[in-house]
């Protein structure tokens, strides 16, 4: 599983995007892990099995962040997810909540009727004939750079999504579709007590697309729209994120 655990203090556990490894957040491990234990790992499917064929299900994946949990010890931690991991982080709230201190949401979104989620669709029902083909209709839909959705990050997010994309295994990105095709978020974050922070970068349309009552939905939640960023806010503007991620926290000390 590639776990990596540097620093002490409070618990940070970072959930990666999908294709993603450990590796996407080793500047915040960096600056955060003089005053936090900071906590990285990998996937079934990605990092050191990346390529094998597993059962890329929500239920294995909060299961596998419980190992994590077990492995180091922790008996209660923040989690700070990136896109697709937000699933899991809420799942593994839903069924842990004495586990979690708090979740950060970076790019999040939900199962609402949206333009991200026709695009899911899409995907979900083209025949897999050819990976490569398949994997590069879908990064198309799911990375637009477009004069309605204008992301000048798009570019390169969809150049190393399809990178390490095509060294998955074909089944791995379908599964992933099913969980946010089926799994009912939104309905978990409406039961969410705990403190949220949701970051969302400027030219994230897409992926905003699908969080139009993100307020309603979660009343307390801590919403922040950093400028000039795309869907990988942290990597975007590294020192905004930090900011504000270290603010946040900072808060919830204060507030103990």
């Amino acid at each position: 599983m590639n776990i990596t655990s540097k620093g002490s203090g409070d618990p940070i556990v970072f959930l990666h995007g999908l294709v993603g490894n450990q590796d996407v957040f080793k500047v915040e491990v960096n600056q955060l892990n003089a005053n936090y234990q900071t906590i990285t790992y990998n996937y079934l499917g990605h990092g050191s099995d990346l390529g094998t064929n597993v059962r890329f299900t929500l239920e294995y994946l909060v299961e596998q962040l419980w190992e994590v949990f077990e492995t180091e010890r922790i008996d209660k931690a923040h989690i700070c997810a990136l896109s697709f991991g937000c699933y899991i982080a809420h799942a593994f709230e839903k069924k842990y909540p004495d586990k979690v201190m708090s979740i950060c949401n970076i790019g999040g979104h939900y199962n609402n009727p949206s333009f991200l989620f026709d695009q899911f669709k899409l995907s979900l029902i083209e025949p897999m004939e050819d990976y490569s083909i398949w994997l590069t209709n879908y990064a198309e839909r799911v990375k637009p750079n477009t004069k309605e959705m204008p992301n000048p990050y798009n570019s390169k997010s969809k150049d190393i999504f399809l990178k390490y994309g095509l060294l998955m295994h074909p089944s791995i990105i379908k599964q992933s579709l099913n969980i946010r095709l089926q799994y009912d978020l939104k309905s978990v974050l409406t039961r969410c007590q705990k403190p949220i922070l949701w970051v969302s970068g400027e030219y994230d349309f897409l992926y905003r697309s699908c969080t139009y009552d993100l307020f309603k939905v979660i009343p307390h939640v801590q919403y922040v729209e950093v400028p000039d960023a795309g869907h990988l806010v942290h990597l975007n503007q590294s020192e905004l994120f930090l900011k504000q991620y270290e603010s946040f926290l900072l808060g919830l000390t204060n507030m103990a």
